[in-house]
């Protein structure tokens, strides 16, 4: 990968992404992040599994890129080959700061994360059906965007027991991004009370 001049450009980063099958998304991006140490991005997940991105500061650097990415490449083969799965593709690509700062905007689009119930970020158009369900909601750095597979098992739980069993009070304990009480209240509960102890939660 040829070198650029970082002075014009400012900060850069080394961005890599793989194609990852749903049973190692966690996986994955955990250790992605481990490595990088500055985040990762995870594309709605489909069928296929989900696009997982992490960001590697540095990339005005090639000796240290070809480290990073030699790196990233061994370890995603050793967590492919405990599945009898063939080494994952990586993309590669250098960006600007600036560029960061918008271009996972991309990979948030209205999508539903349980029957009748819709995420969608502020930034995207969406008219919802008679019989869905639309949360609004922008990803930061509190937990719980939906994309997750535990916040889908837990808003999968809520909407099939509060469809029984209406309740008239709910209590979220580490409300993150306040997802499962948002949506909660769509599903007919008055009165939820939301609470964290993580300064970024809302």
């Amino acid at each position: 990968m040829e070198k650029k001049n970082t002075e014009d450009s400012g900060k850069q980063w080394l961005k890599i992404s793989l194609q990852t099958p749903g049973r190692l998304v966690e996986s994955v991006s955990d250790l992605l992040g481990v490595l990088s140490g500055s985040g990762v991005e995870l594309s709605p997940e489909t069928t296929e599994g989900s696009l997982i991105t992490g960001f590697f500061a540095g990339a005005g650097d090639t000796d240290k890129q070809r480290k990073i990415i030699a790196l990233v490449r061994r370890k995603m083969e050793m967590i492919f080959n405990l599945y009898d799965l063939s080494p994952p593709e990586l993309f590669i690509e250098q960006i600007d700061d600036q560029d960061w700062a918008t271009s996972w905007r991309r990979f948030f689009i209205p999508v539903e994360i349980v029957p009748g119930l819709i995420i969608k970020p502020s930034w995207e158009e969406y008219q919802g059906k008679e019989d869905e369900k639309v949360i609004e909601m922008d990803p930061g750095q509190a937990f719980g965007t939906g994309q997750h597979a535990s916040t889908r098992m837990a808003l999968s739980l809520a909407a099939t027991c509060l469809s029984d069993y209406p309740a008239a009070k709910a209590l979220d304990v580490g409300t993150g991004t306040g997802i499962l009480a948002m949506a909660a209240a769509l599903f007919g509960v008055k009165s939820i009370t939301a609470i964290d102890n993580d300064p970024d939660a809302v």
